[in-house]
């Protein structure tokens, strides 16, 4: 009985151990954190393709310019077990980051897929602020779940903005038919546009701004020019005709010229003046020039001489001048080539006229310029100076300027040469130099100064006259009497040049040179001195050796050295 008891005992006591046991076990079952499953994770891994990266920039020079968009390309390839989403790219910049416009962090769409290699972009861009150095950019692509691809580094220089400059550095106006600008003819007016600064000028345009009388045949008052690369030139024709109810003396033309920024054009006006004589010449727009050249010289439509003369602030009226340009003999005769024209004579007259007017005193109104002059014309020309000279009674001061053909007669006497007068009948029609020098002399003077820019040897600027005019003679020496000083291009044989890249014969320009550096305040004998000597030095290193000679009325023989230009 005693035994039965015990082993009751044990059982109960055994049961309740059990009871407890079961409920800690409920319990932990019923806490869902002491659970751990596992779950399989397949990353990605994301490596930059060798070879792969690349800089673009737009003008594709390698550098950032300011005030320019570009671009870092890399690809990347997903070697890993799972696709890479989530993508964010991450960029830090050293260096010279003025100017540089970028995200530092950005956060990516695109999904790389395991197996896939995929091309990305960094873009930035700089304004105007940019300066010259160099930049580092570490870029990196972020993978939320810790990844990334190794960084990479891309070193690049810097450029600071150079600006350029689009303005109208010259104009022409020409004529189909006259000397000059007159109502009710159509003539045509060329701009010519230039970039002279250092940087390129993008989307430039002009327009024009004109009196609404005033007519356009041809052309367009606003266009496009496009691109202009540093030093560029373009020319812009445009054909007007003014009529006969336009009332003022001037043609005023607003021309502005604008560029993709807007800041770098410009504003000009420039004045037409009824009456002026047209340009000598057709514009001739040259190649860009080197951006690496230390100066980008401004184009321009004329030479040194031909602007910005100087004005003496005076109007002699006692003062008188003859200007007769030759050029054209090719169309006034049949046969003859344009080979045989007179280079620059045209430009060599109406820039002298107006040193005449602007800067010897000469009024206006006692200047007759000819542009390839007629026998007629000359003849009537040395008659209106002679009626001149006879009027004024000893108090006249003349000026005769002549560019153009001369030649030899068959005994060696020299003649000037109209357009319309051929060589064979030089005797007969032609302008016997003597002839003009007794004109001079028929009546007294205070002086009387001759400019002679032609040779009478047989040779000719150009061509000769006549083939047969090409084997040079010695012409005979004139006979001056009155107050008469010449002062010609070349002596003897030799031939009378033209300095190209001055559009003057040389004797032309170093006279209109001086004129201009000493604004007419010089000494015919000074005067003389430097032209002989400039003359002689040019020429000789660029084509033929030239002369210029002075010949001297024997009654001034000893007084003409103390002659001035200008009182």
């Amino acid at each position: 009985m005693l035994i039965l008891k015990k082993v009751l005992i044990v059982l109960s006591l055994l049961g309740v151990i059990a009871s407890e046991c079961y409920a800690q076990t409920s319990e932990a079952i019923s806490d869902p954190v002491s659970i751990h499953i596992a779950k399989e994770i397949k990353p990605p891994i994301l490596l930059i393709t060798e070879g792969s990266i690349k800089f673009i920039d737009d003008n594709n020079n390698g550098v950032i310019n300011a005030n320019e968009k570009a671009e870092v390309r890399f690809k990347v390839k997903n070697a890993g077990r799972g696709d890479a989403t989530g993508l964010k790219l991450g960029v830090n910049a050293t260096g010279d980051v003025v100017g540089l416009l970028f995200n530092k962090e950005t956060s990516l769409t695109q999904t790389i897929s395991v197996g896939e290699d995929k091309e990305l972009v960094f873009p930035l861009s700089s304004n105007l602020q940019t300066a010259d150095g160099e930049v580092i950019f570490e870029i990196k692509l972020i993978e939320p779940q810790g990844f990334s691809a190794d960084p990479f580094t891309v070193k690049v220089k810097t450029k600071k903005f150079i600006p350029p400059s689009v303005e109208l550095v010259d104009h022409a106006i020409l004529g189909s038919s006259g000397t000059s600008l007159q109502k009710k003819r159509p003539f045509e007016l060329q701009l010519l546009f230039q970039n002279t600064g250092y940087g390129k000028a993008e989307n430039v345009q002009y327009a024009l701004s004109i009196d609404s009388k005033i007519l356009v045949l041809a052309g367009e008052l606003n266009g496009f020019i496009g691109d202009m690369d540093p030093g560029q030139q373009k020319d812009i024709k445009v054909e007007l005709i003014i009529p006969d109810n336009y009332t003022e003396e001037i043609v005023n033309v607003v021309v502005k010229s604008t560029e993709k920024l807007g800041k770098f054009g410009a504003n000009k006006t420039i004045q037409l003046r009824i009456n002026s004589a047209f340009s000598s010449a057709q514009l001739v727009v040259q190649n860009a020039i080197d951006p690496k050249l230390p100066e980008i010289n401004v184009a321009s439509l004329k030479s040194d001489v031909d602007k910005d003369i100087p004005s003496s602030g005076i109007a002699n009226p006692n003062r008188f001048a003859l200007v007769i340009g030759n050029e054209d003999y090719s169309s006034k005769q049949p046969g003859l080539s344009v080979e045989t024209n007179v280079a620059y004579a045209r430009n060599d007259a109406n820039i002298f006229a107006e040193y005449a007017r602007q800067t010897l005193g000469v009024p206006s109104n006692q200047i007759k310029l000819i542009i390839d002059a007629t026998a007629g014309q000359m003849r009537q020309g040395i008659s209106w100076l002679v009626n001149n000279i006879k009027a004024f009674k000893g108090n006249a001061e003349v000026f005769v300027y002549y560019s153009g053909h001369g030649l030899p007669s068959d005994d060696k006497q020299p003649y000037l040469v109209p357009v319309d007068v051929s060589g064979l009948a030089i005797e007969e029609s032609g302008i016997a130099l003597q002839t003009l020098y007794d004109s001079l002399g028929r009546y007294p003077t205070k002086k009387s100064i001759v400019f002679l820019d032609a040779c009478f040897s047989g040779g000719a600027r150009n061509k000769p006259l006549l083939a047969m005019k090409a084997v040079k003679v010695i012409p005979k020496n004139q006979q001056l009497t009155g107050q008469v000083v010449v002062m010609s291009s070349s002596s003897g044989s030799e031939t009378s040049g033209v300095y190209n890249s001055k559009l003057h014969g040389y004797f032309t320009y170093f006279l209109l040179k001086n004129l201009k550096e000493s604004k007419g305040q010089i000494a015919l004998k000074k005067l003389s001195e430097q032209i002989n000597d400039q003359v002689v030095k040019v020429s000789s290193n660029e084509s033929k050796p030239q002369n210029p000679q002075i010949l001297v009325s024997p009654e001034i023989a000893n007084l003409w050295q103390s002659w001035n230009l200008l009182p």
